[in-house]
C-alpha cells in the first residue's frame, strides 16, 4: 500500500512527553522500552505513530495507551518524514522507527468531553 503524499502528519504525546519535547525538540526512538512494574510507567519508544489527521492521532493514541487526560498532538511537516520508511499500521495511520527533530511544528491539545 502506497503512503499518500500529505502536507503534514500528526503524532500524539502525553503531557510529560510533550514537556520533554518542548525542551529538546526531539522525539526519540530507541530499540529498548522499559516498564516499571510498580507504577506501570513506560520509558522509551520503539516507534513513532503518525496519522493523517489530528483527530485520528488523538484517537489512535488513546486507544493504544488508554489515557483519559489531555493529549498533545504535533503537526509534523511532511518534509520531516521519509515516506519510504513508513509502515502502515491501520487506515491512515503509520509507524516510523526513526527519531524526529522538529525545530518548528504546530501543536493542538485534545481533552475528552466531560458528561455531567
Amino acid at each position: 500500500m502506497k503512503t499518500p503524499k500529505l502536507k503534514a502528519y500528526y503524532t500524539a504525546l502525553s503531557a510529560s512527553e510533550y514537556h520533554d519535547f518542548e525542551t529538546t525538540r526531539r522525539i526519540e526512538v530507541s530499540s529498548r522500552v522499559t516498564i516499571n512494574p510498580l507504577t506501570g510507567a513506560v520509558s522509551g519508544r520503539r516507534y513513532i505513530h503518525l496519522a493523517a489527521t489530528p483527530e485520528l492521532a488523538d484517537t489512535d493514541y488513546r486507544a493504544r495507551t488508554q489515557r483519559t487526560d489531555s493529549v498533545w498532538v504535533l503537526r509534523v511537516p511532511a518534509d520531516q518524514i521519509n515516506r519510504s520508511q513508513l509502515t502502515a499500521q491501520g487506515e491512515q495511520v503509520w509507524v516510523s522507527s526513526h527519531s524526529l527533530h522538529l525545530p518548528h511544528c504546530g501543536v493542538l491539545r485534545f481533552d475528552l468531553a466531560r458528561s455531567n
